[in-house]
């Protein structure tokens, strides 16, 4: 026992003066100032008390957490304590929020009502409550936040349902075992290690919640969502735009907000920008085009017609042109009906691709793939129609993220993430690229604009007509005859040099042969782009031969 106050003495100077004061006030209010917390202050025929509920952590606390912290702190079966001093009770806020690797397993063990032994194998169905538990504590712990930034995103319909906190706390579990949409068991001592090891969601989730219901660092009219100081990064994120919109129809959950949070690169958690929605804005392509250029990251977000939530992360601002641009921090995520993330391969660059009002590309929207094999392909006429691709090279662990190849969208969003990007005004704005012209950049404010005036001035002299040079007597006539006539002998053709017998024929045999040795097709580049752009010239000649009123299979010559 001295041996173990001495190593949590010792992992106690790594708390800030702030933490340990309020360790200890919760202990003594919890203990009625004496020196133990016994079982009956805290659970009441195996409830939490709902008065020291109420004055700790009132409804917050999962009933499911609250009894893995009694196994942690009072043990369970023939082990059990009826009351735990203080070195245990600080050890189980030290542990989660301090802890080292070991330290958190032997949390996690004991609150599962197992003892820490390296040969034990844990349930992943009992991890998967675990999971789910800490994040339906988060969850409630920002349901009853007064602050601001909490309160906003959920009185616009952000809610967190019970199913969807529910696949937070499994996502959060599934990343145990390594693949993971295949089946899992049990759990292996060095499995769950590499799992605390490499999961900073769960090690957020957990320091959060111990945080909050410890009460550290919460005063009076704090705004922030959790008592954490401003360094640490937060998993909700500020909605910007929100307040404007008295009737938002979300379709996402607070749990997805969470998650796909964590999942951004820090820079960009701090703050959501409302860009885009079909609701708001219309079903429109060139609005949702117009809204999000030069707006920086983004994450879209679409549900198809079967209720299935997806979308991608674009790390740079999106505009309208002929190549694919963005980097390597692209992802592609499910939401619903599970929430996954892929991340990108390096495999190609394919990450972003917006156009529109163009002849001879693609006019939509996409991620990842090629033209019309894209991770998300959205038509941009007619706007709605959406497609998913069965495999994707652009981004690892790639699954089909709608529920069909091919769907109708439900609702799309854009959200920039991160500030937006800073225009120097005395550049004029960010640019797009124009090969054309040498150091172009934007002439405009906005890439899309109303004509307020336009102006056409002729530079020097105004040329001068010979009205004799020109052959008609207006510029502009009627014809009112027209003839063509060939001038000298009709030129002979020689049937010799002519292939087939008669200029139209039949065709009786047709052969194509290979010559040399078949060309090695990577299968992982290719993407049947080729293929369908050679069907697409068949079938336009099958129909222009069928116009002509020709006999398909003739050839003229």
């Amino acid at each position: 026992m001295g041996n173990t106050s001495k190593k949590l003495a010792a992992k106690c100077t790594l708390l800030t003066k702030e933490e340990q004061k309020y360790v200890a006030a919760t202990f003594r209010a919890a203990s009625k100032n004496s020196e133990r917390i016994r079982e009956d202050d805290l659970i009441v025929s195996g409830k939490v008390d709902a008065v020291l509920l109420e004055k700790f952590w009132g409804p917050q606390i999962d009933p499911r957490l609250a009894q893995y912290l009694s196994n942690f702190l009072f043990g369970s079966g023939q082990q059990k304590s009826p009351s735990v001093d203080f070195n245990r009770f600080a050890e189980l806020y030290v542990y989660n929020v301090r802890g080292t690797v070991d330290e958190r397993m032997m949390v996690t063990y004991n609150s599962l009502g197992k003892d820490y032994n390296e040969t034990v194998e844990l349930p992943y169905q009992l991890l998967r409550e675990y999971c789910e538990s800490i994040a339906s504590t988060y969850i409630k712990i920002l349901k009853s936040s007064t602050s601001h930034r909490a309160r906003t995103w959920i009185e616009k319909g952000f809610r967190g349902k019970a199913s969807h906190v529910q696949a937070l706390g499994e996502a959060v579990a599934a990343t145990v075992g390594g693949d993971l949409d295949s089946p899992h068991h049990h759990c292996t001592a060095d499995q769950l290690s590499k799992w605390l090891q490499t999961n900073i969601l769960l090690k957020q989730l957990a320091e959060l919640v111990f945080v909050n219901l410890y009460g550290i660092n919460k005063k009076a009219g704090d705004e922030s969502p959790t008592p954490l100081p401003p360094s640490m990064p937060s998993l909700l994120p500020i909605p910007e735009g929100l307040d404007a919109m008295p009737d938002y129809p979300a379709f996402i959950d607070l749990s997805h907000i969470v998650w796909l949070n964590s999942h951004l690169p820090q820079k960009h958690q701090h703050k959501w920008r409302f860009l885009f929605s079909s609701h708001i804005h219309g079903e429109s392509f060139s609005t949702m085009a117009g809204r999000i250029q030069d707006q920086g990251a983004s994450v879209l977000i679409l549900e198809d017609n079967s209720g299935h939530i997806f979308g991608g992360y674009a790390p740079v601002s999106w505009s309208i042109g002929p190549n694919f641009t963005g980097d390597e921090d692209s992802f592609l995520f499910a939401l619903a009906p599970k929430m996954r993330a892929y991340p990108s391969t390096g495999y190609n660059d394919h990450y972003q691709y917006l156009n529109h009002h163009t002849k001879t590309l693609p006019n939509g929207l996409i991620m990842g793939g090629q033209f019309e094999f894209g991770g998300i392909w959205i038509d941009a006429d007619p706007f709605g129609a959406g497609a998913s691709a069965e495999s994707c090279s652009t981004y690892r662990g790639y699954k089909r993220l709608s529920k069909e190849p091919t769907f109708r969208i439900r609702s799309l969003e854009v959200w920039g993430v991160g500030d937006k990007p800073v225009v120097n005004k005395d550049e004029g704005a960010i640019a797009y690229s124009c090969s054309t012209y040498r150091g172009y950049k934007r002439l405009s404010k906005e890439p899309t604009f109303r004509i307020r005036s336009l102006e056409v001035w002729g530079v020097g002299d105004k040329p001068v007509v010979n009205k004799d040079e020109r052959l008609s007597k207006e510029p502009t006539f009627r014809i009112r005859s027209l003839e063509v006539w060939g001038v000298g002998d009709k030129p002979v053709v020689n049937k010799d040099e002519r292939l087939s017998k008669e200029p139209t024929f039949r065709i009786r045999s047709l052969e194509v042969w290979g010559v040399g040795d078949k060309p090695v097709v990577n299968k992982d580049e290719y993407a049947g782009s080729n293929q369908a752009s050679v069907l697409k010239t068949h079938k336009s000649e099958y129909k222009m031969l069928q116009m002509m009123g020709k006999p398909v299979g003739e050839t003229n010559f």
